[in-house]
């Protein structure tokens, strides 16, 4: 298992009715709302994969699940418009933090930034995350 979380899939699928699931593996959650070719190289989203390689090596404790949802209902769900694509940064009950792709300013460092103060304000606690 550890293996596969650092050496690819960046991006793994997630069912709608799993987001911030009570049994969920990770407290923190980034979840892409849109096409899964998006991910790939020279997609809307591709730079995303480099949130996650780089939480994955740099973070041991208070990891963050990266996830992708194709479903436009399960946008619904969350309140999204259904016909956009939406990074959506989860952090258990506190507000998440929902970015619009083609819509609001996007920028990889800053999203990085933000996800970092996300999981420290969500689950506070001394460690490598509250220390960078």
């Amino acid at each position: 298992m550890i293996v596969r979380e650092m050496t690819g899939e960046w991006f793994t699928p997630i069912e709608c009715n799993l987001i911030q699931g009570d049994d969920r593996k990770f407290y923190d959650e980034l979840v892409y709302f849109g096409d899964e070719e998006d991910l790939e190289e020279g997609g809307v989203a591709h730079d995303l994969n480099q949130i996650s390689l780089a939480d994955r090596y740099m973070f041991n404790d208070s990891r963050v699940g990266f996830y992708y949802n194709t479903d436009p209902a399960c946008r619904e769900e969350f309140n999204l418009e259904k016909d956009e694509k939406h990074i959506v940064m989860f952090h258990g009950e506190a507000q998440p933090d929902i970015r619009t792709v083609d819509k609001d300013y996007i920028e990889i460092e800053e999203l990085m930034r933000t996800l970092q103060i996300g999981v420290v304000r969500g689950t506070p606690q001394w460690g490598q995350r509250a220390s960078q």
